[in-house]
């Protein structure tokens, strides 16, 4: 299990901001009004890559959540960078699958979405919410979310 978060090997700039709700480390997040952030929440939507850290400055880990009203550190994350995200249960991946936001703050499998646009057997395959690929294959078929490396997209 890893101790941090943010995993790349670079220097990247912690962001701040007010929770709007219950944040675990690890969470796919959204900035807010009021400069706030809030869990993610639009299941496949389009999400920049936020991703709440552990709070190590008072000594924190990444299982120690953040309370609605409290300062939580995060960072704006960038292609190939590797976070220790969160995977919703009922979900079964392996390395390279392609993963979206379930809209509650953690990642899901990518299932291909065809959209018929007008009517005719030509249809485009949406791809463009896929936040990042897993990096290791995880089993989360029952019980609650858990942790797996991602290289964000």
């Amino acid at each position: 299990m890893a101790n941090q978060i943010f995993l790349s090997n670079r220097e990247v700039p912690t962001l701040e901001g007010v929770a709007g709700a219950t944040i675990t480390p690890g969470m796919l997040i959204m900035e807010s009004s009021d400069s706030g952030v809030d869990p993610h929440g639009t299941e496949n939507g389009v999400a920049a890559p936020l991703f709440a850290i552990e709070d190590s400055f008072q000594g924190n880990t990444v299982s120690t959540d953040y309370s609605a009203t409290n300062r939580v550190f995060y960072v704006h994350a960038q292609g190939g960078d590797v976070i220790y995200a969160l995977l919703e249960t009922g979900n079964n991946v392996g390395i390279g699958d392609a993963l979206v936001s379930n809209g509650l703050g953690a990642l899901q499998k990518y299932a291909v979405q065809a959209v018929d646009e007008d009517g005719s057997a030509d249809v485009s395959i949406q791809t463009g919410n896929v936040i990042g690929f897993a990096t290791e294959a995880v089993n989360n078929t029952s019980g609650t979310n858990a942790r797996l490396t991602i290289r964000v997209r």
